[in-house]
């Protein structure tokens, strides 16, 4: 589902109109936990609870709040575990380098191993 918002925020600012309200307070609903359903983002949380803070979200885009400013309330009222983006800055830099050693290192593998097939003569 993050996904999808994402792609959907990306297609509106690439085709050059300005998001509406609703569709930045989405995005923003899209990159939080629910404090409400555990392991569901708040996006797809369908408590009364879950209503209610989506609509204090949708009232601070509605006054113009930044969504960093946005995301920063949430942190302070939940807690940082509420945010599902891993911040970028101190322990959080961790969770996004892992993946791309990850895959440099899986990268290197494929090469050395494509590598060494074409140099070994294959057996007739």
């Amino acid at each position: 589902m993050f996904a999808v918002l994402s792609l959907v925020v990306v297609a509106v600012s690439c085709s050059g109109r300005t998001p509406t309200p609703s569709e930045r307070a989405h995005a923003i609903e899209a990159q939080v936990w629910s404090p409400y359903c555990p392991g569901r983002l708040l996006i797809d949380c369908t408590t009364t609870q879950a209503r209610d803070l989506r609509t204090q979200i949708q009232q601070r885009v509605d006054r113009g709040d930044d969504p960093d400013e946005i995301i920063a309330w949430v942190r302070d009222e939940f807690g940082t575990e509420a945010i599902a983006q891993p911040s970028t800055t101190g322990a959080g830099i961790i969770v996004w380098l892992i993946p791309l050693a990850l895959f440099l290192g899986g990268l290197l593998v494929v090469v050395r191993v494509v590598r060494h097939a074409r140099t070994t003569p294959a057996d007739v």
